[in-house]
């Protein structure tokens, strides 16, 4: 745990005086963007969670899998560009062999590529740095990558490049939404996203979320039965497939929408922040949607990472109030992430690669 709690204090530490420096340059009429301090603490922040997510030695429930996969995702690697069939992860590993030929290599490249697009995303999308990073962290999603490296590197292309939804840019989007599907076929679903997470929060649009909802929640057999298609293999009916999802999982993907309804009147007039506060009611409908089964649940590793903006976006107001919540969520974050490690086997202990 001591290597958990060393990384959160480091990775803290220079994402504030990262947003510091951001902060003063706008106080002075500066461009903050620009500014070499900035960046220079910004890519120290980011360098903790690679160095730990990349030299970690059977950290991870998918871990061994991807090491003894590793020559022959090499062999693959051609193969898999002509056939389309996630080669991303094969390419990364072919790069790889040819610095060190040895699975690290490859786990450490995929965390630097999935760990920089996912801090240089919310860098350039809030200012308020800080609260942002620990969001990240403590929603799973620097952890989440010890266990499946290539949904969670599909995650992060998606968020890379979620703004082209924003924009209206659908061509660009689905460029983007294909570059994660060569990584895993998953990220095929964020191009329905597009059509959603630029509504305005209305009660029919409530309405009609909640009710695919719903109906998502109780069509679990055709939805396995496209699984299975697109797999070309039956989808085996095993415990990881049919177990339901932890309560607190549910509970804490639910909570960060219950704030819409306070800022409400501030989200409306406010595109940018009605664009956010959907990929938080968004997030929320796909884990209740998912609960039944631990499998499906999977697809909110690629709504949850919005979160991280969504609140810094929605709070980024200076006032009391604000700060005692940003507080709060922070507080029970940070218990929430706490119990996910203390209670996962995969997570602690922590060993390193030259451990092995």
């Amino acid at each position: 745990m001591l290597t958990y709690l060393a990384v959160l204090f480091l990775t803290s530490f220079f994402s504030l005086l990262a947003q510091y420096k951001l902060s003063y340059a706008e106080g002075a009429g500066l461009k903050p963007r620009y500014s070499l301090f900035t960046k220079f603490n910004l890519f120290i922040a980011a360098a903790v969670l690679v160095l730990v997510a990349g030299l970690r030695y059977r950290v991870g429930t998918d871990y061994a899998a991807y090491a003894s996969n590793y020559y022959d995702y090499i062999i693959e690697v051609w193969q898999s560009i002509k056939s389309l069939d996630e080669p991303v992860i094969r390419i990364i590993a072919w790069i790889g062999s040819k610095f060190y030929n040895d699975y690290a290599s490859m786990l450490f490249l995929a965390a630097v590529v999935t760990i920089a697009l996912s801090m240089r995303t919310i860098y350039k999308n809030t200012d308020k740095f800080l609260f942002a990073t620990l969001l990240y962290i403590f929603l799973g999603c620097w952890t989440g990558l010890f266990n499946g490296v290539r949904q969670y590197l599909a995650c992060a292309i998606v968020f890379a490049g979620h703004r082209f939804i924003f924009e209206k840019k659908f061509l660009k989007y689905a460029l983007v939404v294909f570059l994660a599907f060569l990584t895993h076929k998953s990220a095929l679903i964020m191009i329905v996203f597009y059509f959603v997470a630029n509504r305005k929060i209305t009660v029919m649009n409530m309405v009609i979320l909640a009710l695919g909802t719903v109906v998502l929640l109780y069509s679990y057999d055709y939805v396995f039965e496209i699984i299975g298609w697109a797999r070309e293999a039956p989808l085996p009916r095993d415990t990881y497939i049919t177990s339901s999802v932890n309560p607190l999982r549910i509970a804490v993907a639910i909570a960060p929408a219950l704030l819409i309804p306070v800022y409400l009147k501030e989200i409306e007039i406010n595109p940018e922040k009605t664009f956010y506060a959907n990929w938080l009611i968004i997030h929320g409908a796909m884990m209740v949607a998912t609960s039944r089964s631990a499998y499906l649940a999977r697809m909110g590793i690629y709504t949850g990472i919005f979160t991280a903006i969504a609140l810094p976006m929605i709070l980024d107001k200076k006032s009391r109030q604000n700060f005692i919540l940003e507080t709060a969520i922070i507080v029970f974050y940070f218990a929430y992430w706490w119990y996910e490690i203390m209670t996962s086997s995969y997570l602690i202990p922590f060993r390193w690669i030259w451990e092995r």
